[in-house]
């Protein structure tokens, strides 16, 4: 109901070596007990290290574990912060079961031709065990996978219902721009991924299994004709625009889910005239409750005078289901 914030990382002891810059991303593992996160390294420090270093972006950042209540962490991968070539990780997701964790890892290697390709560098997918010892939880038996021809940029996203598959995003056809990425699932057993999504110039990210493993939820820049004039991190963030869509788990059935960007819509209307009022509104990640009834979505806005921010909205997406024929 939106009531009770607790800050889960006020007192961590700075002097300690505890993460003390952004933090992000975070994933509760299904006990409860723990908290994956994803954090920037203490020492990518200054101007340029800062701006590719956020959560979100993940360069120059590491996987830290917590308790639940934030009163100890783990440090779980030691990537070296770089300028040149720097590595890093984001979006771990735990395997349903909470005995794996996947995320997508920087490989410090930045090819120079080809940019609209490779201009974020080379990627992988990392699987390991979640493992709790005496000393705490740690990552065992690491894996790495890269699929499709073209081995460039990995985002993960979820767990198929069953831990046999993972959502991921990426530019993996021979030639595909980083603007237009696709929703792929990872068979694990195969390292074979099967691609969901054919918008090769549309965004698409953010995909999550409903809670029953039959319908998937992305966010998309579907039929928004956005052109990139840069790929170049940060600036692609300001032409970025996306809503949500929805599939069968297969990858039939494509529908759109919210209008946030379609002037008059009423989905548009809940911004109009406020301080959200604007022209490019980016729903980005989201999270399905365990009933499949709700869906918490992030949604970023550019305001008027160049105002940025995000905020949380909780949608009946039952409702617009069963508007669309999928329930």
């Amino acid at each position: 109901d939106a009531t009770g914030h607790t800050r889960l990382n006020k007192g961590w002891n700075l002097k300690a070596g505890f993460p003390h810059r952004h933090v992000g991303c975070a994933t509760w593992h299904p006990s409860g007990e723990w908290i994956v996160f994803v954090a920037q390294n203490n020492d990518a420090t200054g101007e340029r290290l800062d701006e590719i270093a956020l959560p979100g972006s993940g360069i120059n950042c590491n996987l830290w574990a917590m308790s639940s209540d934030g009163s100890r962490v783990w440090q779980l991968t030691h990537l070296k912060t770089s300028l040149s070539k720097p590595r890093g990780v984001i979006h771990p997701q735990f395997s349903r079961d909470g005995t794996r964790l996947v995320w997508a890892e920087a490989l410090g290697k930045y090819p120079r031709k080809n940019l609209d390709v490779n201009q974020w560098g080379k990627w992988a997918v990392r699987l390991a065990d979640f493992k709790i010892g005496t000393d705490g939880p740690r990552l065992a038996n690491r894996r790495r996978y890269k699929p499709g021809p073209q081995k460039v940029f990995y985002e993960t996203h979820d767990f198929s219902p069953d831990d046999d598959k993972v959502l991921l995003c990426a530019n993996s056809r021979k030639g595909q721009p980083l603007n237009g990425i696709d929703i792929y699932q990872l068979d694990l057993a195969t390292g074979k991924a099967k691609r969901l999504t054919r918008t090769r110039t549309d965004w698409d990210e953010h995909a999550h299994y409903s809670p029953d493993g039959s319908l998937i939820t992305w966010a998309s820049g579907n039929g928004f004709d956005v052109e990139f004039p840069t790929l170049r991190s940060p600036e692609w963030k300001q032409y970025v625009k996306l809503d949500l869509w929805v599939m069968r788990a297969g990858g039939s059935d494509k529908m759109r889910l919210t209008y946030f960007n379609e002037e008059g819509h009423p989905d548009n209307d809940w911004f109009s005239g406020t301080i959200y009022d604007s022209p490019r509104l980016v729903t980005s990640d989201s999270s399905w409750s365990p009933d499949g009834n709700y869906l918490v979505l992030t949604v970023a806005f550019e305001g008027p005078d160049g105002a940025r921010g995000s905020y949380l909205l909780m949608l009946d997406v039952d409702t617009r289901l069963r508007e669309l024929g999928l329930r």
